[in-house]
């Protein structure tokens, strides 16, 4: 029997934001080539104040090593410039 692709396309939105659950569950970081539905995904966690530990879109065109340690450089970068947070 073959399968609708509403069928398909609404399996495909729940996987994704199961993935985002279990990554969170999990202390895991995704890393995804998916700009048109994860970040909205991982939005809509944050404002339903879920918890979310990060989410990377890696751009498909460029070496995954550059890629990561672009992006790992931006963190570090963001982490060593942000204000100090009173204790």
């Amino acid at each position: 029997m073959p399968v609708s692709r509403l069928s398909y396309d609404l399996f495909v939105f729940e996987l994704r934001k199961s993935i985002l659950a279990w990554a969170a569950d999990n202390d895991r970081i995704i890393l995804t080539h998916d700009r048109a539905t994860m970040p909205d995904f991982a939005y809509e966690r944050l404002v339903k104040e879920e918890p979310m530990i990060g989410l990377f879109v890696i751009n498909d065109r460029m070496p995954i090593r550059i890629e990561l340690c672009s992006s790992l450089e931006s963190v570090k970068i963001g982490i060593s410039t942000s204000p100090k947070l009173e204790q």
